[in-house]
């Protein structure tokens, strides 16, 4: 056999590519699969993923205080029904004081996109592109002024229809209140009798591994999602009193839009301040209010970093902004408007569990 026979029967053997023999391949091909068939399930089941999600947050807050109250002297089962008698009055209290104007505000807001759709409101937001062509050049034109009308409009109609529509789903659907309710309870008592019997399960090949995994799992998480939720509270207060107080319309509704936007790397201030900033275009004559607006996030968005920078919780690894970005545009095209806020949180506890699973088979052998 000639050399260059050889050499052409090395390299074709060099470039054959078997995924399904090749374990390497299959490491690749995993976190693939497992990302599109996510996609689908949060596509067929949005609601129940959202009550999940927002059943772990609320655990992962709760869950420290009945081990403090565990560790001074109270029983577990005590500390619980206390922890969670507590959520359920503080539950109760807003609700009392806060559920009257909060419907208030969604039948205001269901009002105006029926007539914003029926009357076809646009001079509001045609004015706004007005003003600002006056000042740049490359927007005096009727042509792109028309476009950016008609594409303004069509996002405030969508994020008025979303609200409306995910608040009311969610937050005012009995069934689903009583079932996020039950699952608060359930996890802060079971949580961990669950996760042992999960653990249980496993091969004893496995064993190791998986304690391992699922306490580190837990921690990122927990400290996660607990650090998110400290943002949102406090960033949603903020910003619903002083919308309030600037007499900007929906001001609960968008101030909890402008604080959950804030968890939201890179691109969180300009997600909630747009529907803001669209809400004050169409509410006042005066274009000027954006500029109020401006610098309202800019003091708010100070004060958030100056209280939580020097938290000790670190995610064990960075998104980068292109994936952000990824992330926002698919929890658009799946759930809508409200899609953008949720796919942040589920990204990171998606990567996290990959990557503590993908560090499982590099450092153990199975």
């Amino acid at each position: 056999m000639s050399s260059s026979n050889i050499t052409q029967e090395s390299t074709s053997q060099d470039f054959t590519f078997s995924p399904w023999k090749n374990p390497a391949n299959l490491k690749l091909l995993f976190p693939i699969g497992a990302g599109i068939i996510s996609l689908f399930l949060l596509s067929l089941f949005s609601t129940l993923f959202f009550i999940a999600l927002l059943a772990l947050v609320l655990t992962s807050v709760l869950k420290p205080m009945v081990f403090h109250l565990e560790k001074e002297g109270i029983n577990a089962f005590g500390a619980l029904v206390m922890i969670y008698a507590l959520f359920l009055l503080m539950l109760f209290a807003l609700v009392i004081f806060l559920g009257p104007e909060i419907a208030a505000q969604l039948r205001a807001m269901a009002q105006l996109y029926n007539s914003l759709v029926q009357e076809s409101g646009r001079q509001h937001i045609a004015e706004f592109i007005t003003f600002f062509a006056s000042k740049l050049d490359f927007l005096n034109s009727p042509v792109v002024q028309k476009q950016l009308v008609h594409q303004y409009f069509t996002v405030f109609i969508r994020f008025l229809r979303g609200g409306v529509q995910f608040t009311t789903s969610i937050l005012y659907s009995i069934p689903n209140v009583l079932v996020l309710a039950l699952a608060v309870f359930l996890l802060l008592k079971d949580g961990d009798r669950l996760q042992r019997h999960f653990i249980s399960t496993v091969p004893n090949r496995f064993l190791e591994f998986t304690c391992f995994a699922t306490e580190h799992i837990q921690h990122t998480l927990s400290a996660y999602l607990r650090r998110q939720f400290y943002i949102i509270f406090t960033t949603t207060v903020f910003y619903s009193l002083a919308f309030y107080w600037l007499g900007i319309p929906f001001s609960i509704l968008v101030g909890f839009l402008a604080g959950f936007a804030s968890v939201i790397p890179f691109f969180g201030l300009l997600i909630g301040a747009v529907p803001v900033a669209l809400v004050g275009i169409y509410s006042f004559d005066n274009n000027s209010i954006l500029f109020v607006l401006l610098g309202l996030f800019a003091a708010i968005h100070f004060v958030q970093t100056a209280l939580f920078k020097q938290s000790s919780f670190r995610l064990p690894f960075k998104l980068h902004p292109l994936y952000t970005l990824v992330f926002l545009v698919a929890g658009y095209a799946i759930w809508g408007m409200w899609g953008v806020f949720f796919a942040v949180p589920l990204a990171v506890c998606f990567i996290c569990i990959i990557k503590q699973i993908g560090w499982g088979m590099q450092n153990f052998h199975f």
